[in-house]
């Protein structure tokens, strides 16, 4: 038995997925659904500084907003989130953003608590091994990253 595994642990490593290939892919799929004014608001420089600018708390961001977003350019945008998400993750991402349009309703306050207002910003080029990243961002919810390397 331990002959068979040996030989089993050494050969994971040759099948492993690249690390962020998927999410580069979902990056790619999303930037290519949008217009060229969505475009400019959503794909940004590597190195804008407000590439480590993210907050959780209520504020004006950078990026395109899911508000702004035709169903199909949602649908990638989540997508993207997805890529980098476990399934509890995703749930709890995504029970953040459901409890706004719940609070919205209690608080009777729809422009302070909107579901739309989670922003997606792509910085660099996706894929790129020099460095690129993307973030997810809005009220409770901020998700950032940043992949170097192949």
């Amino acid at each position: 038995m331990k002959k068979l595994l040996i030989p089993l642990f050494f050969s994971l490593p040759l099948h492993a997925a690249e690390p962020g290939a998927g999410t580069a892919a979902a990056a790619e799929k999303f930037l290519s659904t949008l217009e060229d004014g969505q475009k400019s608001k959503a794909a940004l420089p590597f190195s804008s500084d407000d590439r480590e600018n993210f907050r959780f708390t209520p504020r004006d961001r950078q990026g395109l907003p899911l508000k702004e977003m035709t169903d199909d350019q949602r649908k990638a945008a989540m997508t993207l989130l997805d890529s980098a998400l476990s399934e509890k993750g995703k749930l709890k991402a995504t029970q953040i953003m459901t409890l706004e349009s719940i609070l919205a309703d209690i608080e009777k306050n729809p422009t302070y608590r909107d579901d739309g207002k989670y922003y997606v910003s792509i910085f660099g080029t996706p894929g790129d091994a020099k460095g690129w990243g993307w973030r997810f961002e809005g009220h409770h919810l901020s998700i950032n990253l940043t992949i170097v390397g192949d």
